[in-house]
């Protein structure tokens, strides 16, 4: 029974860095709200994970190329029956492959701290901040409109006179 143990336990930590596949999403998503009740935002570092709870941050890594990102999960998706793994917004699939390739063989493990702080430093992790400011600035260009419209009535006359 140890030894089953033993074997098992072996095998759950190898499967943690065993190559997976991963695609990206983004286009007719963008804008709209994820499972977790966050807006999606294509160009962020988020992905889609059926295995891990929102707010997991993951290290992914192309094994094709040894490019890595760190993303935080804050969707679901259908995807596992096609045997995709992990769902990358488009942003964070850029940072290890190219678009044109629309899957990449990965690597996924939980981030650590010193993940998160190497990959914030490049600009890796999605910051909001920078993407709220773009918008306020927008809609302060946004010039009030006002419309108004002028309607003709013409009354017949119920005599003939």
């Amino acid at each position: 029974m140890k030894k089953f143990l033993a074997v098992a336990i072996a095998l759950s930590a190898t499967t943690v860095h065993a190559q997976q596949v991963a695609t990206y999403y983004g286009g007719k998503f963008h804008g709209r709200k994820t499972a977790s009740g966050e807006i999606f935002n294509q160009n962020a570092m988020t992905c889609a994970s059926n295995k891990h709870k929102f707010g997991t941050r993951l290290k992914v890594t192309n094994v094709a190329n040894g490019k890595s990102v760190v993303c935080r999960v804050n969707d679901r998706g259908g995807f596992g029956k096609y045997g995709i793994a992990l769902d990358l917004s488009k942003g964070a699939f850029a940072k290890i492959a190219p678009l044109s390739q629309g899957r990449a063989r990965v690597t996924i493990e939980l981030a650590n701290d010193a993940d998160v702080a190497d990959n914030k430093d490049a600009n890796l992790v999605a910051d909001a901040a920078p993407v709220a400011n773009q918008v306020d600035e927008a809609l302060s260009k946004i010039a009030a409109v006002t419309t108004t419209r002028t309607v003709k009535v013409v009354l017949a006359n119920p005599t003939n006179d």
